[in-house]
């Protein structure tokens, strides 16, 4: 890939060589986010695949491991976690979209309409 270092990884391909069946799961929800089919569950699996990818490619990478920066770098990506903040947010339509967000203790109503607004504003409706 052109401007990237040595040590970079094209994770499709390695996938394809080393991890068929995890390759194949990208494929398929990758695939389905296109067809938009179950919505619901997109973001989080999304999050699951690659986050599982990008940790097989690093274990099994030895030019990665030479990387003078990479033992820091493993050992911050392992200690961050996600935020749930929108774990439980549906995106079948938009009122399915909207309960689910009025749903989360973390969101007050205010919020909501003060970021459904902009958004609506954005879309010039």
């Amino acid at each position: 890939m052109s401007g990237a270092p040595g040590s970079y990884v094209d994770m499709e391909s390695w996938l394809k060589a080393n991890d068929t069946d995890l390759y194949n799961q990208i494929n398929e929800l990758n695939q389905s986010i296109i067809n938009h089919r179950d919505g619901e569950s997109h973001a989080a699996k999304f999050i699951e695949l690659y986050t599982k990818a990008a940790k097989e490619i690093l274990n099994a990478s030895s030019d990665t491991k030479k990387d003078s920066g990479y033992a820091d770098w493993k050992e911050a990506v392992e200690k961050t976690e996600l935020p749930t903040t929108f774990q439980n947010v549906r995106y079948n339509n938009f009122q399915s979209f909207f309960e689910s967000l009025r749903n989360q203790s973390s969101l007050s109503d205010s919020w909501i309409s003060e970021n459904i607004g902009r958004f609506m504003k954005w879309l010039a409706v």
